[in-house]
């Protein structure tokens, strides 16, 4: 027949017989010195309870307190702590806890032994578990909340500050050691975490704070005991979009102090909330990241130039305060001011909206705005001879950056006349095409270009009057006046 297994009560475990012997050399300690439950105070007197619970654990250790008589006879033990502690000292009389309790907390799992009636179990952890540093507190929060002090867990011992909050430097040092790499002691931006009552702070840079997963200051409060022991920590954040909206605004951060929030999290919400403010403003500008570019950084960053760098300058003098955008490039904004001010900005162009994206649109429209703009300072000549004629397609050409397009009609032209070819020298020598070229032209042509090249030099840069009269001189040098 089989072995009939013994029932275990749910949320109990069987303890081993070193964890026994570690409890019950535990319990004998508090008997000889039940003081190691208590607290060192660091503060003026009559700020903690704890010179009357010492006199309750005192009795609690002697002997009459003990067993059923010391119940039923013994004096009167209020403290709850004494109580846990008379109870826990009942293990020595039986020798053994073969059966302890499990608890479980966010911070991991505890054992203990259940002894005595109506005892909290915190107390009877903070008791039997007074050697580790994060059980022993448990025992003494009633005390926080009800007397309002505050205590600090040491991994040694407790510390009593009392009312007034005052972190050792000891502990100090102990959690600056626990944060992972990339905290730093530096100013600077990033996330920064300071302690009020030591007035030491700790950094993390912005590169290491939106990858952060954890929550550092709830991390930083782990062994800190009062009713709002974040009190005495200060939580700032510096990006560069702080001067135009400062963080300490922000919702995020109270729900990050209450640990609600990682810290990446707080990075996300806060970089959102920043963006959707510094866009409400009046400053211009673009928006990437925490980054807040100027119109003239914007250009610069890219390198843009030439009718890029108008399409930018456009948008951002146009758009009402800043623009964000996703991807740094001038098609992210193009695609964000798009219809409150892309759309109107191609109709003065003289371009019409279709399925293409808006930057391509605007730079097809300012390429044709530009040709129109160029050509609309050259008067219309009729009947020019074939040396002015030439000029002016060139001058065209050249104003509108068809460049291609003007060295197909000098090759032409080099096979024509000899004033147009001497023409078309100077208009290669203008435009700083003529290497390797001489062997095309004469020296006789060579030597007319150097005469014809000042006038269609002069004719390139005018307008109205001024150019007409250019093409005439080039005219009247080749002998076809007009």
């Amino acid at each position: 027949m089989a072995k009939r297994r013994k029932a275990r009560l749910r949320g109990t475990r069987t303890a081993t017989r070193i964890e026994q012997r570690k409890l019950l050399e535990r319990v004998a300690q508090l008997k000889e010195k039940p003081e190691l439950l208590l607290p060192k105070c660091h503060h003026p007197a009559g700020e903690c309870p704890y010179p009357g619970v010492r006199e309750q654990l005192e009795q609690a250790v002697q002997p009459d307190e003990r067993g059923f008589l010391g119940r039923m006879f013994g004096r009167r033990l209020k403290d709850p702590l004494a109580l846990a502690l008379r109870a826990s000292l009942s293990l020595l009389d039986t020798g053994k806890a073969p059966v302890m309790a499990v608890a479980r907390y966010p911070t991991g799992e505890v054992g203990y032994v259940l002894r005595g009636q109506s005892i909290p179990k915190e107390r009877l952890i903070g008791v039997q578990n007074f050697h580790h540093r994060t059980w022993r507190a448990l025992a003494h929060l009633a005390y926080v909340r009800r007397n309002d002090i505050w205590l600090y867990s040491l991994p040694k011992q407790l510390i009593c500050t009392g009312r007034s909050p005052a972190l050792p430097p000891e502990l100090w040092d102990g959690l600056r050691s626990g944060l992972p790499r990339g905290w730093s002691d530096s100013d600077g931006e990033g996330l920064t975490l300071r302690c009020v009552s030591l007035d030491r702070a700790v950094r993390l840079p912005a590169a290491g704070w939106r990858r952060s997963n954890r929550k550092s200051l709830m991390d930083l409060l782990e062994h800190q005991h009062a009713s709002d022991a974040v009190s005495d920590w200060e939580v700032d954040a510096a990006t560069p979009l702080d001067a135009l909206a400062p963080p300490a605004d922000c919702p995020a951060l109270e729900e990050y102090r209450a640990g609600r929030l990682t810290d990446a999290e707080l990075w996300i919400r806060l970089g959102d909330w920043q963006r959707e403010r510094t866009a409400e403003g009046d400053a211009p500008g673009v928006i990437h990241g925490s980054e807040l570019l100027a119109p003239q950084e914007f250009s610069a960053r890219l390198s843009l130039s030439g009718h890029d760098a108008r399409i930018a300058r456009e948008l951002l003098e146009r758009y009402a305060g800043a623009v964000a955008v996703e991807a740094l490039t001038l098609g992210a904004l193009a695609s964000a001011t798009w219809k409150p001010v892309g759309q109107k900005l191609l109709a003065e162009w003289g371009g019409t909206p279709d399925e293409r994206e808006p930057l391509a649109q605007l730079r097809d429209a300012l390429a044709q705005a530009k040709i129109q703009d160029a050509l609309a300072v050259l008067p219309v000549l009729e009947g020019l001879p074939p040396l002015p004629a030439l000029a002016d397609r060139a001058v065209r050409l050249l104003r509108t950056g068809r460049n291609e397009v003007l060295l197909r009609e000098l090759a032409t032209a080099a096979e024509a006349s000899h004033s147009e070819q001497a023409l078309a020298w100077a208009i290669l020598r203008h435009t700083g095409s003529a290497a390797g070229r001489e062997w095309q032209f004469s020296r006789e042509v060579r030597e007319f270009a150097d005469e014809l090249r000042p006038v269609f030099e002069v004719a390139a840069a005018a307008e109205g009057d001024d150019y007409a009269n250019a093409l005439h001189e080039l005219g009247r040098l080749a002998g076809a006046e007009f």
